[in-house]
């Protein structure tokens, strides 16, 4: 009985493994944004392009306690809260992206 524990705990481990390797392959690869906040500083942050905006804005008021209405634009392009970064087309993985605030 107990090597038939040890494989299903084998089994249960692959699957896990498999599962998180699947939810990062989904999310896709790493975009840097350079965020202006309201108080003029700016700061990098490194999402996954396919975080959507609103997860963005989610950290922002995590971290900064920025309301969740604010407005993030980016190259005069305003990000749009249900569309993921790689759909926003003034965000680029092969660069840091410029992300404004405004609250």
């Amino acid at each position: 009985m107990a090597l038939g524990d040890a494989n299903l705990e084998a089994l249960k481990e692959d699957y896990d493994k498999l599962k998180a390797e699947e939810e990062q392959s989904e999310l896709g690869g790493d975009v840097k944004l350079a965020i202006s906040l309201p108080n003029s500083k700016e700061q990098v942050y490194e999402f996954k392009l396919g975080h959507a905006v609103q997860y963005v804005k989610a950290v922002l008021n995590n971290e900064h306690g920025l309301p969740m209405s604010m407005v993030l634009t980016s190259g005069g392009a305003t990000l749009i809260d249900p569309l993921s970064l790689s759909d926003c087309s003034t965000i680029s993985p092969s660069k840091v992206n410029h992300v404004q605030v405004k609250v």
